[in-house]
């Protein structure tokens, strides 16, 4: 199994798929004090990704493989906010309205 629960800690090991996310999101839900140890992962859904930004839990462990490190690493860490921070872009200003732009 690619996530083992251990007490309040869920340990991400090797390639975790999708139908990894729906037992994820229930143990995340039953567990308020839940920790994630992403230390020997080296492939996760965007599924999975999806649950860990909502909930918004402390990484105990960050990802050791590089591409994670990298970008999904600094995504959990700031309580999922860093992608959205990273693709973010300043509004870019209106013209008022008539007048020609």
């Amino acid at each position: 199994m690619p996530i083992r629960y251990d007490g309040a800690v869920a340990r991400f090991e090797g390639a975790c798929g999708v139908e990894e996310a729906l037992p994820l999101s229930d143990w995340l839900l039953a567990t308020p004090d839940a920790r994630l140890d992403l230390g020997a992962c080296t492939e996760l859904h965007t599924a999975l990704l999806q649950v860990l930004m909502a909930a918004k839990r402390p990484v105990a462990a960050a990802p050791e493989d590089e591409f994670l490190g990298r970008w999904v690493g600094p995504s959990l860490a700031s309580g999922g906010e860093g992608l959205s921070a990273i693709t973010r872009s300043p509004a870019a200003p209106s013209a008022p309205p008539g007048s020609a732009g």
